[in-house]
């Protein structure tokens, strides 16, 4: 029996590999991409990377329907800020990692729900892209000798939006891996702020 539509069109939303050639085109994408686009897609890496570095945090033996059980439909972990409350209560990130993945689910969902033309450049949004403060937390953490970037207080919104992604991006995926390299990237990263 064919696949229903709606199946198949869930498939196209399901979780990226970040180890392929499809994540980096999702990432280059948003370089060109108008503001609407570039949040909601950039919002929606981090949320995939969460629920990956949370996957680090789950036992190996998860079957796949037991990971869909969790991470979708009515799943506890299903919704962006459920991820984000986990990550924080399992020690993947501190507060200010937690205040910008808040803040960039807020933002997707101001993009994503506006009837009205926004952009980066409209006021709450700028406010909100001004309050990321996850790459400013990292460039002042000492203990950190990889990824290391400088602070972010002379970008624009966008940039500063997208910056923080990228940045958030590779450490979810650093926070969360697993085996004896990955404690080795872990220890080099000092901890998410």
């Amino acid at each position: 029996m064919p696949r229903s539509p709606r199946r198949t069109l869930r498939t196209l939303s399901g979780p990226l590999d970040f180890g392929t050639d499809t994540a980096s085109e999702a990432l280059n994408e948003l370089s060109t991409a108008p503001d609407r686009v570039a949040a909601i897609v950039a919002a929606s890496l981090v949320e995939d990377s969460l629920r990956w570095a949370l996957n680090g945090y789950l036992i190996l033996n998860i079957s796949d329907d037991e990971e869909r059980a969790l991470f979708e439909n009515a799943g506890i972990l299903s919704s962006f800020h459920a991820k984000i409350l986990m990550g924080k209560a399992l020690g993947l990130y501190g507060s200010v990692a937690r205040g910008d993945l808040m803040t960039i689910k807020d933002i997707r969902n101001a993009f994503a729900h506006a009837p009205r033309r926004i952009d980066f450049n409209t006021a709450p949004i700028a406010d909100a892209s001004q309050e990321l403060h996850y790459i400013d937390a990292i460039a002042r953490n000492m203990d950190r000798q990889i990824l290391l970037t400088k602070p972010l207080s002379e970008k624009i919104p966008r940039e500063r939006f997208m910056a923080t992604v990228r940045i958030m991006i590779l450490d979810l995926h650093i926070a969360g891996g697993r085996g004896p390299e990955q404690e080795v990237y872990k220890e080099q990263l000092g901890g998410m702020p």
